[in-house]
């Protein structure tokens, strides 16, 4: 049977436990959430810098910003979402076991969707818009 499930996505910054060591642009000081229609938190997710790319160890460039590539989620336990390049996408357990791989067609246009796990229509709907803050995480602002 199926049931109709209103959720929402939003990205915010943290309101409690902030480092005050990291500037307000930081992306660690971000939290997605996947919340239902009662308001429950279904899923978040924490994005963190590419490994050599934190500010602390390159500073901020003016030329560009600290990459982004992958978010701790936790959803009915602990996972990785990984940006590969920004038409793939892998949520992995701590193992290192892919559970599912969100790739882009390419020319044809949409997206594929392959998951080893049952995930709820709402939860692979988060895990998608969580792939989509990522890369925007990474784009240029220029002013």
């Amino acid at each position: 049977m199926c049931r109709r499930t209103a959720i929402c996505c939003c990205k915010r910054r943290f309101g409690r436990g902030q480092d005050p060591r990291r500037a307000p642009g930081d992306v660690r000081q971000r939290r997605y959430s996947l919340v239902d229609a009662a308001g429950k938190e279904i899923a978040r997710a924490q994005p963190d810098y590419a490994a050599g790319d934190e500010p602390e160890t390159v500073g901020w460039p003016v030329c560009r910003t600290p990459r982004v590539d992958h978010a701790q989620v936790r959803m009915e336990g602990d996972y990785e979402l990984v940006m590969q390049n920004s038409q793939n996408y892998q949520l992995q357990q701590s193992s290192g076991e892919t559970l599912v791989r969100i790739m882009h067609r390419g020319l044809n246009g949409g997206w594929d969707i392959e998951t080893k796990k049952a995930f709820s229509p709402a939860e692979l709907c988060g895990i998608f818009v969580f792939c989509r803050y990522i890369e925007q995480e990474n784009e240029f602002l220029v002013v």
